[in-house]
């Protein structure tokens, strides 16, 4: 109704200067002018979904905002403070090229934000990448070296190679201890954490990577600091003064 009511105002615009017509030849005249101007008209079609679609998406930040999720930290690897302001958590899958592609935009929010942001990393590798779990269960291992971020960055930059003797040699580029690293990332403990974080995914409703959500609110796929920016902004909206 209201795009109905949109394109009778413009056509009627654009005939104000005819003379006083008949209802059936206003209506006429009206359908005229919507054919011979198209350009016109796409471009009011245009603008009216563009604010519909600015206007939904108004409202789903409101109800997310209003309905965040509950995202337990744990034992999870976390860079920034833990009581930061703004808490990043990815769910993220080492060998999918959208999550690498995801760092950029996160070291983007931490020139932003600086101590204000913390990132927190879970383990969401997928089904049909066939050496995501193994990277897991190794990212884990040198966590538990506090190395995980240096490992992290080294996986990335390996993405093309995953495999066991990548996984030993960033470990001892890293000058992990190699006993501790293998029993580790073979471990029962290992396993049932990246199964944990699997199980969260699965709650969350999440059924691809990368997947953030920053102070429970959920974004999905590889998206721009802006798309996070304007969260940020909504939620300081919120938080009382």
């Amino acid at each position: 109704m209201k795009l109905k009511t949109s394109l009778i105002a413009l056509s009627s615009a654009l005939v104000i200067n005819s003379p006083c017509l008949a209802d059936d030849d206003f209506s006429q005249k009206v359908l005229d002018v919507i054919r011979q101007n198209p350009q016109t008209i796409v471009e009011v079609l245009t603008k009216y979904r563009k604010e519909e679609i600015a206007k939904q998406e108004e409202q789903q930040l409101k109800e997310l905002i209003a309905n965040p999720y509950n995202i337990t930290i744990g034992e999870s690897p976390i860079l920034g403070k833990k009581d930061a302001k703004y808490t990043l958590v990815i769910f993220s899958d080492f060998e999918c090229p959208y999550c690498r592609m995801a760092n950029n935009t996160i070291d983007d929010l931490k020139k932003i934000y600086g101590e204000n942001v913390s990132v927190v990393f879970k383990n969401f590798p997928l089904s049909f990448h066939p050496n995501a779990k193994a990277a897991a269960y190794a990212s884990l291992a040198a966590h538990k070296q506090n190395k995980f971020w240096q490992y992290h960055d080294a996986l990335w930059l390996n993405q093309e190679d995953l495999n066991d003797a990548t996984f030993i040699k960033i470990a001892t580029e890293l000058s992990l201890d190699l006993d501790k690293f293998n029993k580790d990332r073979s471990s029962e403990e290992i396993a049932k954490a990246v199964e944990k974080d699997m199980q969260d995914a699965e709650l969350f409703a999440i059924d691809g990577t990368p997947a953030f959500f920053i102070n429970g609110i959920k974004v999905v796929g590889v998206q721009e600091s802006s798309v996070f920016e304007k969260i940020i902004n909504k939620i300081n909206e919120k938080a009382p003064n």
